[in-house]
């Protein structure tokens, strides 16, 4: 048994030390390519700087179509909920429609917010600007309406829930009223995001650290993301320690 042990140890070892080899390679390698083609990278990066509010004012339009969807999927689900509470189909058929239309509305604020910070040089003009501004606004309205609409949608299906989407403690209410497999399952998904996230913060400092050493970002891109990355980090382990060791175990 000890020496089963010990081999697994050392396998771990080995995979680890091969990530970090393969790592240091990857790294070696693309800092060649940057070097070699650097005045090609700089007129690339140029285009696509270029293009990029064109995509933004794309994706704000974009936006607009995902509330549209929602709105339909929450429509859908509202009606059905009169027949849930009889038919099992029509519940978990009611459930998932709301579910997906709430995913569609939670995701159009950081999109909106997003697409207007990648067409910034398009807000610039005053008539371009205005227009985009006027039509935000509008894409606010509608996603809380819908987030309001698939809420109340899903009160009515699950009498238990509680929380209003314009109280500042909506979340805190939502989940004092969920039971302990909707808690299980919302634990699982944060820690599952939390690794996710982790991965994504990691791939993002070393490309980021790699364009601002060749010249391609400023510093502050690169302080913007680290203090996002120990944000996502330190919120975690600062709960867990305070959960543990806080005033409230002693």
């Amino acid at each position: 048994m000890n020496r089963q042990r010990e081999q697994v140890k050392k396998g771990t070892y080995v995979k680890f030390a091969l990530i970090l080899i393969c790592c240091a390679l990857l790294g070696a390698g693309a800092s060649i390519v940057v070097m070699d083609h650097f005045d090609a990278l700089l007129q690339a990066g140029d285009l696509v700087n270029a293009w990029l509010p064109t995509l933004g004012v794309a994706m704000f339009a974009a936006g607009f179509v995902f509330c549209a969807v929602g709105t339909w999927l929450c429509a859908r689900g509202s009606a059905l909920v009169a027949r849930a509470q009889e038919d099992d189909d029509a519940f978990e058929e009611a459930d998932r429609l709301l579910c997906i239309a709430t995913v569609l509305s939670s995701a159009g604020f950081p999109w909106g917010i997003v697409a207007m910070g990648v067409a910034g040089p398009v807000l610039s003009t005053a008539a371009s600007g205005s227009f985009l501004l006027g039509a935000f606004a509008v894409q606010l309205v509608w996603i809380m309406a819908l987030q309001a609409k698939a809420v109340g949608a899903v009160k009515r299906l699950m009498p238990e829930k509680r929380g209003n989407v314009f109280d500042v403690n909506f979340r805190k209410d939502w989940y004092a009223s969920c039971d302990e497999a909707e808690k299980q399952r919302i634990a699982e998904c944060s820690y599952f995001t939390f690794r996710v996230m982790n991965g994504v913060y990691a791939a993002a400092a070393i490309l980021i650290f790699m364009g601002t050493a060749a010249g391609f970002f400023q510093p502050l891109v690169m302080l913007l993301v680290g203090a996002l990355w120990l944000t996502h980090i330190m919120s975690y382990l600062c709960r867990a320690y305070q959960m543990d060791h806080g005033k409230k175990r002693r």
